[in-house]
C-alpha cells in the first residue's frame, strides 16, 4: 500500500518534468530554467534544498518541455531562454506568440521579442515568419522608418524574396513617396512577375502602387490596367521589370 501511495504521488512529478536528452542518449529530468553561459541550467526533481545541473550545449541532443497545457505564451517565452538549442516544432511557438502579440495590437512588444530572437533562430524556415513580425510590427507602431530598414535588409538576401509581398511593398511606398517612380515601379513589379500562385488580395497594394507610378510615368493604360487583378497592357513597355533602373 504504501509503494502504491509512493507511485501515485510521485507520477504527476515525472509526467510533469521538463527532460534534457544528452548526445549519449542519457535523458535528465527536471525543470528547465534558463541558459546561462550557454549552459543550460536544469533543476533537478526530488532533492534536499536545491540542487541545479549545469549541462553544455555540445552534450545535449534535444529539450523537451512539459507545459501542453499551459498557455501560448507562458510556452513561447520560457523556450524562448533556449532558442538556439530548440526544435523546429518548439521554435514555432515563438512566431506564433508574436502573431498574437499583433493581432492583440501590441506591436511594440511583438517587434521588441522579434528583434531579441530572429538573430538566434537556427531554424531557416521560421526566418521569413520573424521578418514578417519585423516589418508588419514596426509598420504598426508608426515606425517607419524602422519598417524600412527591416524590409530593405529583407531585399538585400540572395536571392531575393520574391515569394513575400510585404518587403517590396514598404520599399516601393517609399519610393513613390519619394518620387522615385521608375524605382517604385521595378520594386512593385518585380514580385508581381513571380506571383502566379499568390491570391489577388494579398498583391493589391503592390498593384496599386505599379498602378500610380505608371500614371506618374505617364502610361495611363499601363495604369489602368494594373488596377484589375490580371493586368495585361496592349502597347509594349520599355521597361524590364526583372532588371532595375541604373
Amino acid at each position: 500500500m504504501t509503494k502504491l501511495l509512493f507511485t501515485l504521488l510521485a507520477f504527476p512529478a515525472v509526467a510533469l518534468a521538463d527532460t534534457v536528452t544528452l548526445s549519449t542518449g542519457e535523458t535528465v529530468e527536471g525543470e528547465l530554467l534558463d541558459l546561462q553561459a550557454s549552459f543550460v541550467m536544469l533543476r533537478l526533481p526530488d532533492t534536499e534544498g536545491e540542487a541545479i545541473r549545469r549541462l553544455g550545449p555540445d552534450r545535449i541532443e534535444s529539450l523537451s518541455f512539459s507545459d501542453p497545457q499551459a498557455s501560448l505564451e507562458s510556452q513561447a517565452l520560457k523556450r524562448a531562454k533556449f532558442i538556439s538549442l530548440l526544435s523546429l516544432e518548439d521554435a514555432r511557438l515563438l512566431p506564433r506568440y508574436l502573431s498574437q502579440l499583433l493581432d492583440a495590437g501590441d506591436a511594440l512588444s511583438a517587434l521588441s521579442y522579434a528583434k531579441l530572437w530572429h538573430p538566434k533562430n537556427r531554424h531557416p524556415s521560421l526566418d521569413p515568419h520573424y521578418r514578417v513580425t519585423l516589418v508588419r510590427s514596426a509598420a504598426a507602431a508608426g515606425l517607419s522608418d524602422e519598417a524600412l530598414v527591416h524590409a530593405q535588409r529583407w531585399l538585400a538576401l540572395s536571392p531575393p524574396p520574391v515569394d513575400h509581398p510585404l518587403p517590396w511593398q514598404i520599399q516601393a511606398q517609399h519610393q513613390l513617396e519619394k518620387a522615385d517612380f521608375e524605382a517604385a515601379l521595378w520594386t512593385s513589379l518585380t514580385p508581381l512577375a513571380h506571383a502566379q500562385h499568390r491570391s489577388s488580395s494579398d498583391l493589391a497594394t503592390l498593384r496599386a502602387i505599379a498602378s500610380q507610378a505608371y500614371q506618374n510615368l505617364g502610361y495611363a493604360e499601363h495604369s489602368l490596367a494594373y488596377q484589375s487583378d490580371f493586368p495585361r497592357p496592349t502597347q509594349p513597355f520599355h521597361f524590364d521589370p526583372l532588371h532595375p533602373p541604373q
